[in-house]
């Protein structure tokens, strides 16, 4: 699907413009991002995150930091200055009329996710204690706050065409918050949050969308400056690696988009395709939130800091040495966006550090391989065989994918019957009869227990022993015409005119 999404996306023209900015931005060590700007709600609903570029064999949001734009030509922001923590206020709706969220364990989870950067003091997260709509009133009086981090059900109104979040009511149920009246909500907030996230929750209905899409949208039409949103259920394990990549990237002064990576690519170390999963909509063209530190600065990024003094070095130390430790713990765990992360922070602090510049490599290598390896298992899954054995191959050498030999090898095996099947029907569409008993011989040599693909092998034996038949009756040797219309009629008595050719010629033959 996500090839087809990029072939539909990248034609002509286009696809030639990305190439080209692709290659510049590699030359010049800037990044890029691809920018989507979508208007019909049929296209909104479509999972751009698993674009999948055939030529380079990665997806887009792998490589590039991608995230949808919503117009905003009357806007322009200069990114708020905060001095840490960066403020997060969380809100989890207990209503007993939807499925239910165990609301503490929900709690845990984004404080479990957050915990270094809160200890740290980069981060503050608080919890609504209710989740009304006073509630909510009263704890954004109590700002600022940067983030609100929103764990619970959504919803779409088909008629007004407007996204919905459930709160609680005084009752306890859920009263249904139209995307509008949520944005007059959280401008009680002074100022009000840059960044709203929307995450649906494992125990909603499993399977189904939360249907955040359309809330994000009208959020970031508001005046939001940014909303990263969940355009499918997740699991709890991949809302922490979101959250933890998310926010902690947020934390270092990272761009919004550049964060919403970070998340990915810890999902990443999951080995799941949840990554798909995070949505980001930003108002306008500037994608830095906060300067950190109460430094202003324009949109653009933070210009870097005058060198420290040698006492400043020193300092630098400890720090250096507990972000290599980390990053080595993560190493061993094969934890490898984690440790990129880490790793990339030391190489910040000191080019030169120790053997991180190598270690980095190395890990980028073997998150490279993860994903390789997860691709293929992808393309295994849904029956492209090729691809998937192509994706086992670059890697099977490689320890940690012991099993990259067997399935490549499996692949490719099913590629040769899905060949010999495709073959097959070819020569039946072309009346090659004998060639399809041929080419069945061959299948049966790869997998006896191949059964006959759509009665072809049957049809084949039919029609041979049928042209047989009628060849002898045009040479005049009825005896053997009728012996092969009745074994033609034994086979199957409705085919083709072979049982009334039987009844014609039958006396003629004894």
């Amino acid at each position: 699907m996500g090839e087809k999404m990029f072939n539909a996306l990248f034609t002509g023209a286009v696809k030639g413009t990305y190439r080209a900015s692709l290659g510049a931005a590699q030359n010049s060590g800037h990044p890029l991002r691809v920018v989507l700007r979508l208007g019909a709600p049929e296209l909104v609903a479509l999972p751009w995150e698993m674009l999948y570029d055939r030529e380079t064999e990665s997806y887009l949001c792998h490589e590039l930091p991608l995230l949808r734009r919503v117009p905003a030509a009357d806007y322009s922001y200069r990114p708020l200055a905060v001095e840490p923590p960066l403020r997060i206020l969380g809100v989890v709706p207990a209503v007993r009329d939807l499925p239910a969220l165990d609301t503490e364990a929900e709690k845990a989870n984004l404080s479990t996710a957050l915990a270094e950067p809160i200890a740290a003091g980069l981060i503050e997260l608080r919890w609504v204690p209710n989740a009304t709509w006073d509630g909510i009133q009263s704890a954004l009086l109590d700002g600022p706050w940067h983030v609100v981090h929103f764990i619970g059900h959504g919803d779409y109104d088909v008629v007004r065409q407007e996204g919905l979040l459930a709160l609680e009511s005084a009752t306890g149920r859920s009263s249904m918050v139209e995307s509008s009246r949520l944005l007059q909500l959280l401008r009680e907030a002074e100022p009000t949050p840059r960044l709203v996230v929307l995450n649906s929750c494992s125990s909603g209905e499993s399977g189904k969308e939360d249907l955040f899409s359309g809330t994000a949208a009208a959020l970031v039409r508001g005046g939001i400056s940014a909303v990263a949103a969940m355009q499918f259920t997740v699991t709890d394990s991949a809302a922490i690696a979101f959250s933890r990549g998310f926010y902690g990237a947020l934390a270092h002064g990272r761009d919004i988009d550049r964060a919403a990576n970070s998340g990915r690519r810890s999902i990443m170390g999951l080995g799941t395709f949840e990554w798909v999963t995070p949505v980001l909509y930003v108002r306008g063209d500037a994608t830095r939130l906060f300067n950190l530190g109460g430094a202003t600065s324009g949109a653009g990024p933070i210009p870097p800091a005058p060198k420290s003094p040698p006492i400043g070095h020193e300092r630098e130390e400890p720090r250096k040495l507990a972000l290599y430790e980390r990053a080595l713990s993560s190493l061993g765990e094969k934890h490898y966006p984690t440790a990129i992360s880490l790793l990339g922070e030391v190489l910040a602090l000191d080019a030169e550090f120790r053997d991180a510049a190598a270690l980095l490599a190395g890990a980028r290598q073997s998150q490279e391989f993860v994903d390789i390896y997860y691709a293929a298992r992808q393309a295994q899954n849904v029956g492209e065989w090729g691809a998937a054995a192509q994706g086992f191959k670059r890697i099977q050498d490689d320890p940690d994918f012991q099993d990259a030999g067997p399935r490549r090898e499996s692949c490719e095996r099913r590629q040769r019957l899905a060949d010999l099947g495709k073959m097959m029907w070819q020569r039946a569409e072309m009346g090659d009869w004998r060639s399809v008993l041929a080419l069945h011989r061959d299948l049966l040599a790869l997998d006896p227990s191949a059964t006959d693909p759509s009665g072809l092998v049957s049809r084949a034996h039919k029609e041979i022993i049928y042209a047989m038949a009628r060849k002898a009756e045009r040479s005049g040797r009825l005896t053997e015409a009728v012996g092969g219309y009745k074994e033609v009629v034994r086979i199957d008595p409705g085919f083709r005119d072979a049982m009334s050719r039987l009844r014609r010629y039958r006396p003629f033959a004894e």
